[in-house]
This record gives C-alpha cells, sequence and structure tokens, in this order.
C-alpha cells in the first residue's frame, strides 16, 4: 500500500506524535508557525509546542517548495530549538536573543536535494540523500499570542562539501535567511 519512502513519511509522524503525546496540555503551549526559507521550504506550516518556561521548543511541519524544473516538491520538517535568553520589555512582550537549535528535513523526492554543479569533481557526490540537517540561530519577540522571528540557518551537508572542495560553494549554497510567525494557543 505504501512505498518506502511514504513508509518513512509515516513512520516520523508516528514518532513525532509518540513524543508529543505524554506532555501535559497544561506544561506546554502550544503553537501554530509560518515560515518562509531557512531550508525548510518556500512556504512551511508548522504545529509544535514550547515548554511552560518557553526555554525549549519542538515543531513538525510540511515546507513546500520548487526543484529547479519548475515541480512542486513537499518536505517533512522537524526543528528543535534552545532558547535560555529571554527579556521581558515590558508591555511590549519579550525579547528571545539569541536561540539555537537544530533542523532536519526530509523528502521522498530524491530529485529537490542531488543536482550538484558542474565545478565539482563528480557529479552529485555530496548530496544525494532525502535527509538534511541544519543549525538554526534565531532572534524573536513575542507577546501573549503572536511571535515574529527571524533565522540564519546553516546546513550541514553543504559545509561537508564545502570542506572537500576546499571553499568551491559560496555562501549562500550553505546557509539560508528565514523569516517566520508563531501563533500560541
Amino acid at each position: 500500500m505504501f512505498g518506502t519512502a511514504k513508509k518513512d513519511i509515516v513512520g516520523l509522524w508516528l514518532l513525532s506524535l509518540l513524543v508529543l503525546s505524554p506532555l501535559s496540555a497544561q506544561a506546554v503551549e502550544w503553537q501554530m508557525s509560518l515560515q518562509h526559507a531557512g531550508f525548510m521550504g518556500e512556504a512551511s506550516v508548522a504545529a509544535g509546542f514550547e515548554n511552560q518556561n518557553r526555554w525549549f521548543g519542538l515543531d513538525l511541519g510540511v515546507g513546500f517548495s520548487s526543484d529547479s524544473d519548475g515541480k512542486s516538491v513537499r518536505q517533512l520538517n522537524l526543528k528543535a530549538r534552545l532558547q535560555p535568553f529571554i527579556r521581558g520589555v515590558g508591555k511590549y512582550g519579550e525579547v528571545i536573543l539569541p536561540y539555537v537549535g537544530v533542523q532536519a528535513m526530509y523528502t521522498d523526492d530524491t530529485a529537490f536535494f542531488v543536482k550538484s554543479g558542474s565545478e565539482f569533481p563528480e557529479e552529485e557526490y555530496y548530496d544525494f540523500t532525502a535527509i538534511r540537517f541544519g543549525i538554526p540561530l534565531g532572534m524573536a519577540w513575542r507577546n501573549r499570542t503572536w511571535s515574529v522571528y527571524a533565522e540564519y540557518v546553516l546546513l550541514d551537508t553543504d559545509l561537508i562539501a564545502q570542506y572537500n572542495t576546499e571553499a568551491a560553494l559560496k555562501y549562500q549554497d550553505i546557509t539560508s535567511a528565514s523569516i517566520g510567525l508563531r501563533y500560541y494557543f
């Protein structure tokens, strides 16, 4: 019924539900988020939570992009963040600066991640994978209901490629800036 890639996506969703289900509704603050870029897709929609003290957050979502041929590509995104520096700014809410995290992106459309440029020693030698990881560094402003955030993300697979090719990649190939909006309920 399901292909191998579809089983992987279902498995990731089930694992996420197992992680989220034991959490008490009183111990976490649930959220929905929309994000643009940051290797999460041209547009990403996610659901997640922050713990009661708001120093840890986890988001699970779906990203939508287009590959180089203009074909629509969906990806599954998982992002965890540590945000230990939260400062109140009076009636204006809180500023979270900086926070750091780790994110994973998965797609069953391997064409989205494999096309290496011709300047590499061999075609597609470093990024032939459906799973990629990134390290976001971000800042956010939030009030009781909304949060606006910006992140700068380093992508690990491309960092390895840059090292292996002695800096053949440009910085825009290994980093991505993003902006997003979270709604808390």
